[in-house]
């Protein structure tokens, strides 16, 4: 906006320019005729004045002396001037054409590249940061702004974003599906785009996952394996489907991203509460988990099935080391995959780690178990005991 600013000045000047030099030319002629007016007065006056001819004559030549001395640079100088005429009148008409069209210039770059309107939306971001609870009437504010500038910048993704979480603050769930969905249409799989879409959509359908809503989060975890908060949803909706099977499998898989500790315990029981509603428990073991002594309880627990010696595991859960001890079943609700299911293994053994990094790869410091090997088809009937204890055997 100032940059347009100052080249329209910058054009009108140049415009007025010529204007103003021709108007300073102009007063300069003025002096030498009043001096010849002022003669032409005197010469009258003499004609009528009763003295006699030869005083008349002496008056008239001092008179025309005078002038003469009052003007020899206009005497001199009218060649000149009218010489150059045309080169000045040539000058004026460029310098004209050349300002009116920076003025044309800078109004069309101007139109295409800047909007007036844009400081309105400066500091939209703050939108991101407000809280419904103590700052409704700031999150309203930008909401109204962004709502016009988006209807007359539809491509804008950005404000699409920032409009749609003025929307999801308000509970204003199904126009804020529509922003985010908007913006998703104009950015490349964003993955936090889609999940606040299908939050919205969640929202808005009151628990219950449309096919859009399924495709989005199957892309998202597609991206992000370990989403815990889309996991969750896809949980619930498994719940509400009768399907518990796929809620364990679900929940146990979005303990790995989950680092939140309450969360982490609330989604521990809520499985051991799914489990006890199966019908039919799968074959698998038990595996009680303790510890010989203290453990570090920010480190991670992983209990895992896989093949005798080591290799791609079957089966895996995770639990944080503060629940010490535990126990936990390990079965075909949590193998790695449907293709590779632990009830398909010939023979596997049972590894427990204790990892302060919190990775399921062997690191130095790690506290390690491992189990006798066991037959697919016949696991343990009875719960097995791993405790763990301050080692060096990263196996």
């Amino acid at each position: 906006m100032l940059g347009f600013v100052m080249l329209s000045v910058l054009g009108l000047g140049f415009l007025l320019l010529p204007i103003f030099v021709r108007s300073l030319k102009q007063g300069a002629g003025v002096q030498p005729e009043t001096s010849r007016s002022w003669y032409r007065s005197r010469l009258a006056e003499l004609d009528d004045d009763a003295a006699d001819q030869e005083v008349r004559d002496e008056i008239k030549a001092e008179l025309g002396a005078v002038l003469l001395a009052e003007t020899p640079a206009a005497q001199d100088t009218v060649q000149p001037i009218s010489n150059d005429l045309d080169d000045e009148a040539l000058g004026r008409k460029i310098l004209s054409v050349a300002s009116i069209g920076l003025i044309v210039m800078s109004t069309v770059v101007y139109s295409n590249l800047g909007d007036h309107r844009l400081p309105e939306i400066r500091g939209a971001e703050a939108v991101l940061e407000l809280s419904a609870d103590t700052q409704e009437a700031a999150i309203l504010s930008w909401q109204e702004r962004l709502k016009f500038w988006t209807a007359d910048n539809p491509e804008d993704a950005k404000s699409w974003y920032l409009l749609g979480h003025s929307y999801l603050k308000l509970g204003t769930f199904d126009q804020a599906a529509e922003s985010f969905a908007n913006t998703n249409a104009l950015v490349e799989n964003d993955v936090s785009v889609k999940f606040y879409w299908l939050q919205s959509r969640y929202l808005v359908n009151k628990g219950v996952l449309d096919d859009t809503s399924k495709r989005l989060a199957e892309e998202i975890l597609q991206v992000d394996p370990t989403n815990d908060s889309v996991l969750e949803i896809l949980a619930i909706a498994a719940i509400n489907d009768g399907d518990n099977t796929r809620a364990i499998k679900l929940l146990n898989q979005s303990l790995s991203g989950l680092r939140d500790s309450r969360r982490q315990a609330a989604t521990i029981q809520a499985i051991d509460r799914l489990r006890d509603a199966l019908t039919a428990q799968p074959e698998g073991i038990t595996v009680q988990v303790s510890a010989k002594a203290q453990a570090d309880t920010s480190a991670t627990v992983f209990v895992v099935a896989r093949p005798v010696g080591g290799g791609m595991p079957y089966a895996a859960v995770r639990r944080p080391a503060a629940l010490l001890p535990f126990s936990v079943r390990i079965d075909d609700l949590v193998s790695m995959s449907d293709q590779r299911k632990l009830s398909s293994a010939e023979e596997f053994e049972i590894m427990v780690r204790l990892s302060v990094s919190g990775v399921a790869q062997a690191q130095e410091g790690d506290w390690v178990w491992r189990s006798q090997p066991f037959t697919g088809n016949k696991p343990s009937k009875e719960p097995i005991q791993a405790v763990l204890a301050p080692s060096a055997d990263l196996n």
